[in-house]
């Protein structure tokens, strides 16, 4: 007697929900159970799963291994499709199919045949629900979304967004977010646009995507990550706005909204090397100036004050020339070389102090140094981050800043000509 089609091949489906809202996506597994010997198998073909008005697409390869199931090896086949509503209304998904034919032999008479098998698969009604007429914003509907934030300071410790948070003028902090949605691709996510209030430059980077699955590729989640850095060029408070962000809860079937909290800036003037290129502009008022003739005597008058302040200048770097030479020996000074080798080994707080040494060394221009010093601090943050390619990438970036300024750069002279005597 010949076996039954369910003892050589059986077909099993698994859909994870049959409700959706549009834009959102179940999903489908297919597992192919080969009972009988693969080599007796003949022409198997797996027909893939269909449905009118949704979108399927089949996720990754499909996966094939050995298994033993109520005491019997057998060959197991899984397939995951994703399947995404488009339009409201009730749809019919066909599952997939399967035709092949099976080598059976009977050991009584010695005889072979070929079993054909075609399975069908089944229809399952998915059910595409109308979107909420009042719903604000974009529509987004999923299960779950979670909007986290991280503030960072220069030294890349964590900032307290409950509180006022005090910085210099040029001083930079970092704020990354975020965004993790399940059941959304990267092209259903949407636009997150930060208003930052003027004084402050941003240097904002591309946002990044991962794809977080669990083991049956069910449930994908989808997250994007957004960094700025935030540079205040003027002294006062500033306010960091929050962001918020409406989404669908299509697992409670109601408006949602997740959000992050902003921060509150107190920024004070800037301090040593930052005074040079970020003090706030002070805007002077215009005056109106009646020239008249005065003859030659004004500019004679203006050419002996300026010899004689040449003159004063001259005599004061004598002096503290000469009472630089009782004193002990300077600190040797700082070099290129020594700045870059700080960062190359990945020392921070070495590179920090060794900073404002090189940049005494050179005669850097307003641009250069504030390049510099982005680029030093962007640097800084990356090494208490998880991700190699960032501290990477933050490094590269760190030394290409330091050599155009050092190629802009006059470096400076220990000894200068002294102005012609009188």
């Amino acid at each position: 007697m010949a076996p039954d089609e369910d003892d050589l091949i059986e077909l099993q489906h698994q859909l994870d929900r049959s409700s959706l809202y549009p834009s959102e996506s179940a999903y489908l597994t297919t597992r192919l159970i080969i009972k009988a010997d693969p080599r007796s198998c003949k022409i198997l073909k797996i027909v893939p799963p269909k449905v009118d008005g949704m979108a399927i697409a089949l996720q990754g390869e499909p996966k094939q291994y050995q298994s033993v199931l109520d005491g019997v090896e057998v060959t197991i086949v899984d397939q995951t499709y994703r399947i995404t509503a488009t339009d409201p209304g009730s749809f019919e998904l066909q599952t997939s199919a399967f035709q092949g034919g099976v080598i059976y032999g009977n050991n009584r008479t010695g005889s072979t045949s070929v079993i054909q098998i075609d399975n069908p698969g089944k229809q399952i009604t998915v059910t595409v629900k109308q979107p909420p007429a009042d719903y604000v914003g974009r529509w987004l509907p999923t299960s779950s979304l979670k909007l986290n934030q991280q503030w960072i300071d220069g030294q890349g410790n964590a900032i307290d967004s409950s509180q006022i948070h005090n910085l210099s003028v040029g001083d930079a902090i970092t704020r990354q977010i975020t965004l993790d949605v399940v059941g959304l691709t990267v092209e259903q996510l949407p636009n997150v646009v930060i208003n930052n209030p003027q004084g402050v430059r941003v240097y904002e980077e591309k946002p990044t995507f991962d794809i977080l699955s669990n083991d049956n590729g069910s449930d994908n989640v989808t997250r994007m990550t957004l960094k700025q850095v935030l540079i205040p060029q003027q002294t006062g408070e500033f306010s960091l706005e929050p962001v918020s962000i409406n989404w669908w809860n299509s697992q409670l079937d109601k408006a949602d909204n997740s959000q992050v909290s902003g921060l509150e800036l107190q920024v004070d003037a800037a301090s040593n090397l930052n005074q040079d290129f970020a003090a706030p502009v002070t805007t002077m008022p215009q005056q109106v100036i009646v020239e008249k003739d005065s003859g030659i005597w004004p500019y004679l008058t203006a050419l002996f004050a300026t010899l004689w302040l040449a003159t004063l200048a001259y005599a004061l770097m004598k002096r503290n020339t000469t009472q630089a030479k009782d004193t002990d020996s300077p600190l040797a000074p700082v070099t290129k070389s020594d700045f870059v080798k700080a960062i190359e080994s990945n020392d921070a707080i070495l590179a920090s102090q060794l900073f404002s040494g090189w940049l005494n060394e050179i005669d850097p221009g307003t641009d250069d140094m504030a390049e510099v010093k982005l680029k030093l601090q962007s640097w800084q943050a990356s090494l208490y981050g998880s991700d190699s390619g960032d501290q990477a990438a933050s490094r590269s970036a760190l030394l290409a800043a330091i050599k155009q300024a050092q190629s802009h750069a006059k470096m400076t002279t220990k000894s200068e000509e002294p102005l012609a005597k009188l």
